[in-house]
């Protein structure tokens, strides 16, 4: 039970440090996906944007998918089946 707000707190801390990518590369002159960013952006270079921001987005989901089956396995009385439909 203590665990889950553990799981949460993480998952959620990945997703801040995912959007903060292109503000740490560029003030300490690393390459990698937020440079790439944000010389995309500011050569506009729309479907390297796109693409930069849908990998974001697939690798936020999974994290956060990642987190809900760990509920599962953390706590036994949540279950990821759909809710039973009401009457």
């Amino acid at each position: 039970m203590g665990l889950l707000p553990i799981i949460a707190v993480v998952a959620l801390q990945i997703g801040f440090l995912l959007s903060g990518t292109v503000i740490t590369e560029a003030i300490f002159a690393r390459g990698g996906l937020g440079g790439l960013l944000l010389r995309a952006t500011l050569d506009r270079d729309l479907p390297v944007v796109q693409g930069v921001v849908v990998l974001a987005a697939l690798i936020y989901n999974v994290v956060n998918a990642l987190a809900d089956a760990l509920y599962a396995l953390a706590d036994p009385r949540v279950h990821l089946e759909a809710p039973p439909e009401a009457a």
